[in-house]
């Protein structure tokens, strides 16, 4: 059986996904387009089912995770990491 996801297994993913880096100028640049297209591959790739994708979205959105970049920015300190994702 495999090990059952906790949040701070997606918030790692996405974090990963996101490529964080700064550019020849410093300035950080990242992969966010604005979707939680990360989040959703997390999904897929861990067999996350429908009702429990859904129960995740609405906890990221509540603390400000509409996208990708903002899921590390606003939720990664405000869920508890090991928290199962259920």
């Amino acid at each position: 059986m495999e090990k059952e996801k906790t949040y701070n297994d997606l918030f790692d993913f996405v974090e990963d996904k996101c490529n964080f880096r700064k550019d020849k100028k410093g300035k950080f640049v990242w992969n966010c387009n604005g979707k939680l297209r990360f989040v959703e591959e997390f999904f897929i790739l861990n067999k996350i089912n429908k009702q429990i994708q859904e129960n995740v979205i609405a906890k990221l959105k509540k603390c400000g995770g509409y996208c990708d970049c903002e899921v590390i920015f606003n939720c990664m300190d405000n869920i508890d990491k090991n928290m199962l994702i259920k």
